[in-house]
C-alpha cells in the first residue's frame, strides 16, 4: 500500500504520513530536514550541514551530531529504516528522495506558476482565476518560514521565502485590481504599508487603488508622503515607474496605460540613479573556454518569468573560475544598464566576507546613503531589493564559501542576473546553470603559452611546448 508522505516548511517544520503527523525532533534535527527538502533531491555533504546549522562555531562533535540527527529522521520518515528508499545515504552525505509535489514550498510555486500561465492567456477573467491561484498558494504559508528552526541556512531561507511570499501578495493584489475590487484592495494596502512603508510597489498599488475609487488627492498624497520618505531615510528618490504614475494620475489619466496623442511634458529633472561599474579588469592573455563563456551568457540573459538568473561556475582552486567569469561580465554588462556589482566573497579564507558587510557596499554602491543603511541583516536585505527593484543590474559573486553566505545577498527582481564563482557545490541555491571547470584541453593550453611566451618559441620546439603544458596541468 503506497503511503503519502509530505512535509512543510511554510511555517513550522513538520513532517506527515498518510495525514497524520510526525515527531520530527528538536530544532536542530528540524533545521536537518529542511536543507535536505531544499536540496530537492540532491546530496548534501555532513560539512554542509554542519555550517548550515552552525556556521563558523561549530561543536566538537558536529558531524557526530548532523548523523544522529539523520539516523533518527530516518527512524521517522521510513516505512522500514533498515532499508532507508527515501532518506538515503549519498556517499558521506545523505539524500531525501520525495515526490515532486510532496513539499509545501514546491506546491507554492506550482500555484503561483499556475496563475502566471493563466494571468498570460487568452481566456476570460483572467484576472479573477490568476487571484484565486495565488490566494491558494499564499494559504499555503501557516505564520513564519521555518519558524524557530537554527543556523544561518534556515535564516537566510527564512528571508527568501518572506520576500517571495511578499511578492507574490503584491502579484495577487494586482490581480484583484485588475478584477475591479479597488476598494478592498485600497483597505488592504494600507496595512501593508504601514509595515513595508518603503516598497515601491505597494505604493504604486495603493495609488492605483485609490484613483481608481475616485480618491485622486489620496492617491497624490501617498506619492508625496512616500517620496518624502525615501529622500529622508535613504537619500534618494522614488523609482521612474512610481514617478511615472504620479505624473499620469497628476495628469487625470488612467494609470492603466498612457493615451496614443499624449505628448511629451516637461517635469522637474530627478537625480540621477547611481550606475556603478565595479567588475575588475579583464586579464590579458585569456585564452580558450568558448564553450563555457557561451553557456554562462546565454543563462544570464535569459529572461525567466520571476526566478532570477542564476549561473554559478565551480572548480578547483587555479582553474581560471574568475577570470571566466570577469570575461563573461564584460562580454554582456551592456545588456545591464542600471551597473555592475562585484563582491569578492574570500570564501576560502578564514576572514570570509559577511553577508551584511557585502550588502553594505551594494547599498552605498547603489546610492544609500551609508547612515542609512540599516544594522540588521534582514534589513539591508530587503532593502536591497527594493533598490534592484525595476532595474538591470548584474551582479557577480566570487569566491563563495556557500549558500548561506550569499543567501541575503540575492536580488528579488528577474531584471536582475547573478553570476557566482566557488569552489564548492552551493546546495540549496535556486540556480538556473551551472558550469563545472576543468582544466585546460591541449590546444587551449598551447594556445596560453603561445599568448604568454609567443608563437614563435612554440612551434620551434612544439613537443616540448606539448610536454610543459602536460606537466603543468
Amino acid at each position: 500500500m503506497l503511503q503519502d508522505l509530505r512535509f512543510g516548511v511554510l511555517g513550522p517544520v513538520w513532517a506527515r504520513r498518510d495525514g497524520i503527523d510526525l515527531a520530527v525532533g528538536q530544532p536542530q534535527q528540524q533545521a536537518v530536514l529542511a536543507m535536505l527538502l531544499f536540496a530537492r533531491g540532491r546530496a548534501v555533504s555532513p560539512t554542509e550541514l554542519v555550517d548550515g546549522l552552525w556556521g563558523e562555531n561549530p561543536p566538537s562533535r558536529a558531524i557526530g551530531a548532523v548523523r544522529n540527527y539523520a539516523y533518527r529522521l530516518r527512524r521517522v520518515i521510513e516505512p522500514d529504516p533498515s532499508k532507508p528508499v527515501i532518506l538515503r545515504s549519498a556517499g558521506s552525505g545523505y539524500l531525501l528522495d520525495t515526490k515532486a509535489d510532496a513539499v509545501d514550498a514546491t506546491q507554492f510555486e506550482r500555484l503561483v506558476n499556475d496563475a502566471v500561465r493563466v494571468r498570460d492567456g487568452k481566456e476570460n477573467d483572467t484576472a479573477e482565476k490568476a487571484s484565486e491561484a495565488l490566494r491558494r498558494a499564499l494559504a499555503l504559508f501557516a505564520g513564519e518560514p521555518l519558524a524557530g528552526v537554527p543556523g544561518p541556512y534556515a535564516h537566510a531561507q527564512r528571508a527568501r521565502l518572506i520576500e517571495r511570499r511578499l511578492a507574490v501578495l503584491e502579484e495577487r493584489i494586482e490581480a484583484d485590481l485588475h478584477a475591479g475590487r479597488h476598494a478592498v484592495v485600497a483597505a488592504e494596502l494600507s496595512g501593508l504599508l504601514a509595515e513595508h512603508p518603503l516598497r515601491e510597489r505597494l505604493l504604486a498599488l495603493r495609488m492605483l487603488a485609490l484613483y481608481r475609487c475616485g480618491q485622486r488627492t489620496e492617491a497624490l498624497n501617498v506619492y508625496t508622503q512616500g517620496r518624502r520618505r525615501f529622500v529622508a531615510e535613504l537619500g534618494v528618490e522614488p523609482g521612474r515607474e512610481l514617478r511615472e504614475l504620479h505624473t499620469r494620475i497628476l495628469a487625470g489619466e488612467d494609470p492603466r496605460e498612457a493615451r496614443q496623442e499624449r505628448q511629451p511634458e516637461v517635469v522637474a529633472p530627478q537625480p540621477r540613479a547611481p550606475r556603478p561599474s565595479q567588475l575588475p579588469p579583464e586579464t590579458p592573455d585569456f585564452t580558450g573556454r568558448d564553450l563555457a563563456i557561451g553557456r554562462v551568457r546565454d543563462s544570464l540573459l535569459r529572461r525567466l518569468e520571476s526566478a532570477v538568473p542564476i549561473s554559478v561556475i565551480t572548480g578547483l582552486g587555479g582553474v581560471g573560475k574568475t577570470a571566466l567569469a570577469v570575461r563573461v561580465a564584460h562580454r554582456i554588462k551592456e545588456r545591464f544598464p542600471d551597473g555592475q556589482l562585484y563582491a569578492d566573497m574570500r570564501g576560502t579564507q578564514p576572514d570570509h566576507t559577511a553577508p551584511g558587510v557585502a550588502l553594505a557596499s551594494f547599498l552605498t554602491a547603489l546610492g544609500v546613503a551609508e547612515n542609512s543603511v540599516p544594522e540588521s541583516i534582514d534589513d539591508r536585505a530587503g532593502l536591497l531589493r527594493s533598490v534592484l527593484n525595476g532595474r538591470r543590474v548584474l551582479i557577480l559573486l566570487d569566491n563563495v564559501r556557500d549558500a548561506a553566505q550569499i543567501l541575503p545577498v540575492l536580488p528579488g527582481t528577474s531584471t536582475c542576473s547573478v553570476l557566482i564563482t566557488t569552489r564548492a557545490r552551493l546546495w540549496g541555491l535556486p540556480t538556473s546553470h551551472q558550469v563545472d571547470l576543468t582544466g585546460f584541453a591541449v590546444d587551449e593550453a598551447i594556445a596560453l603559452l603561445s599568448t604568454v611566451a609567443g608563437s614563435a618559441v612554440v612551434e620551434e620546439d612544439r613537443a616540448a611546448s606539448v610536454e610543459l603544458v602536460h606537466r603543468c596541468g
